[in-house]
Formats: structure tokens, C-alpha cells, sequence
């Protein structure tokens, strides 16, 4: 991965942080920087994460498994999007998942343009393909951001267990627009 990878999962770890052993509100369960056990039981970071179990492992042995597990699950976004349009989907596919990235961003394709121009599917298609081609990564990912925080809402208007996360939510997407400077 390129040098801007370092960069961005050294922010990502600190958006992420730590290893989360129970938070019964929290639908993620378990984590560890963000990577969920019961969606990555067989992950190999949850030998280290039980061995120092319930303290925090060591950041020098937990980091490399945690960066090479998301240079992998991220690899296809990282290396076909422009930045920072990818940092933007890259930290949504972590905090939400690959299909909630795939919707925030044919709905901000759709934001900009005032109308439902893109189906709203999770699929990364032609039509959307082509859609995000025309727009400027950095304007369209300051739309992005705008519908992720829009999705934050709807999450906790649908599950009102999960408004004790909202603040934190909105404060990861501040953090990352001025990682990203936008």
C-alpha cells in the first residue's frame, strides 16, 4: 500500500481506538479497532486479544494484524478510488460496513445532484460507476460525509438504544474531514 496508507490507519486507529470487550447496546459486540468478532470470528488478532484478556493487548502486537487485516478487507477501495473520496468510504466500510459505504455513496451521487439519480442498492454498478466519475472526489466526498451523518440519525431514530453513540459518530466524521482537510 502507498505511504498515504500509513497515514490514514494511523488516524483510523485512533477513530477506533481499542479493543471493546462488551457494550451490550453496542450491535457490533465485541471489537477489536473496529474489527467485530461475531462478523471476523476466525481472525487471527483474537488469539492476542483473549491472551490479554480483559486488559488491552499491547498496540506493538495487536497493530500489524489490525493493519494487515484492513490493507486486505480495504485493498479494492483503497486502490480504485481517489482520495479523499476513498479515506471517506474506507472508514464507512469500517464503521458501518461495505454495503452501508456502497448506499452513503450513491446517495451523496444523489444529494449533489438534487434528485434520486442513482438507486439507492448497495451496488456498485455501471450506472454508478459512471455517476462518481463525473463528480470531484472532494466535493462528493464532503457529500458523502453529509449522508453518513443523515444515516447516523436514521440509526438512532429507528434504535433509540443506540443515541448513546450518535455524539461519538458525529465526532469520528468531524475528525476525519480535518484529517482530510475538507
Amino acid at each position: 500500500m502507498p505511504t498515504e496508507w500509513d497515514a490514514f490507519f494511523d488516524w483510523l486507529m485512533g477513530a477506533e481506538g481499542r479493543v471493546v470487550h462488551h457494550d451490550p447496546d453496542d450491535t457490533g459486540g465485541q471489537t477489536c479497532w473496529g474489527i467485530a468478532r461475531k462478523h471476523h470470528p476466525d481472525w487471527e488478532g483474537w488469539a492476542v486479544v483473549d491472551r490479554h484478556a480483559p486488559k488491552q493487548p499491547p498496540r506493538a502486537e495487536i497493530e500489524p494484524l489490525v493493519s494487515a487485516f484492513y490493507q486486505k478487507l480495504l485493498a479494492s477501495w483503497w486502490l480504485s478510488t481517489p482520495t479523499p473520496l476513498r479515506e471517506v468510504l474506507c472508514d464507512i466500510v469500517v464503521n458501518m460496513g461495505a454495503g452501508r459505504a456502497t448506499c452513503l455513496l450513491q446517495e451523496g451521487v444523489n444529494r449533489a445532484s438534487g434528485q434520486a439519480r442513482l438507486s439507492v442498492d448497495g451496488v456498485i454498478g455501471p450506472k454508478t460507476l459512471a455517476a462518481v466519475s463525473r463528480r470531484e472526489p472532494r466535493a462528493l466526498a464532503l457529500d458523502v460525509c453529509a449522508v453518513r451523518l443523515d444515516a447516523y440519525t436514521r440509526i438512532v431514530a429507528r434504535r433509540p438504544s443506540q443515541g448513546k453513540f450518535l455524539r461519538g459518530w458525529r465526532n469520528r466524521v468531524a475528525s476525519l474531514k480535518r484529517f482530510l482537510s475538507l
